[in-house]
Parts: C-alpha cells; structure tokens; sequence
C-alpha cells in the first residue's frame, strides 16, 4: 500500500525524544498504527456493498423516470448499461435533482455519467487508498475474476473503517462531487 508506505519509516526505533523527557514520543497513534496494520488482513468483500444491495440507475432512463429517487438515503448512483456488469461510472443525487428542476426530464442519465474506479475482489483493505486516489470517484466498483460485479465499495465506508467515524452527510455529498485540480481531483 504506496499511500501509507510512510508509516514503515515509523516504525523505526529513531522515535523522537523531547528535551522535557527522557521517554521516545512516538509519531503516530498506536491506535491509527495498529489499525492501518490490521488493513492487509481485510479483504474488500468484507466492506463491500453486496450487488444485491446496490441502488442503481440503467443509462438509457431518462431522468423524468427516476423521480422516485429523490427519497433515496444515498448521495450517488451507479449508472449501468444493461445490467450491473457493464457499470460507466456514476452520477450524484444532487446532480440527479438539479437536472429535474431545470425541466431537462427528456435527457438520459448517461448523458451526465462520470468515471468510476474498479478494484478486485481478492484485493485488501490496504489497497483502496491508493485506488480511491486514482480514480476520484466516492465509491469502486468490485468485480471478481470473471469481471462480474460483486458489489461496490464507498469512500465514505473507507474513511469509517480506517478511523473509526463516519463522514457526515455534508462531507459525504462534497466526496460525490470531486473537484478538478492541475494535479489531479480533489475529493
């Protein structure tokens, strides 16, 4: 796991003393250590919202059939072609929402799609850091070795498993929304 290779640099016994104490001070919580070393012993499927569970949209709907939506508890959708094996990517509640209230019922969902990240499902914990990163989406697609869609994996899940608190419903709408930076996207 390349994002938190940093805390193998920490583990060293160069550990900081201060000048009022003659015990090392450690550089990172014991607690956040121990849990980042438990992350390769987590597989994905064990955080994974199960494809059974996944509340999708189909590509070709047009956005006046998704109505029913707006009471939906989740802040994206994924949007599929056909069936969830074919996942483009995903679109946001609040995107979803706006383009209802502009009248613009007769586009298709597809035409507002944004990329989506895929991980494996033999992949641990310990390796969503770094695919979250890449793909600057709020959720990745899990697929097995046949490429078929075993569920999907939040960002939001991610954060709550690593340390131990839930992003709020704010923070977890500014995560649908990544913003675009000259090195990358910020999310």
């Amino acid at each position: 796991m390349k994002l938190f290779s940093w805390l193998n640099d920490l583990k060293t016994p160069s550990l900081e003393i201060s000048e009022d104490s003659a015990e090392p001070e450690p550089s990172i919580s014991p607690v956040l250590e121990k849990r980042l070393g438990e992350l390769n012993q987590i597989k994905v499927t064990d955080v994974m919202i199960s494809r059974a569970l996944i509340t999708a949209l189909d590509a070709d709907v047009q956005l006046r059939r998704v109505r029913r939506l707006k009471s939906a508890k989740v802040t994206f959708f994924p949007v599929y072609k056909g069936d969830l094996d074919h996942i483009l990517g995903w679109v946001s509640k609040q995107k979803v929402l706006e383009l209802l209230h502009e009248n613009a019922e007769d586009n298709p969902v597809a035409n507002h799609v944004r990329p989506v990240g895929v991980v494996n499902e033999e992949a641990t914990a310990a390796d969503l850091a770094d695919i979250f990163l890449k793909a600057a989406s709020p959720f990745l697609v899990v697929k097995n070795s046949h490429g078929t869609t075993t569920g999907i994996v939040t960002l939001s899940e991610f954060v709550e498993m690593i340390f131990g608190f839930e992003l709020s419903p704010t923070a977890a709408a500014s995560a649908a929304e990544p913003v675009p930076r000259s090195s990358g996207y910020e999310i």
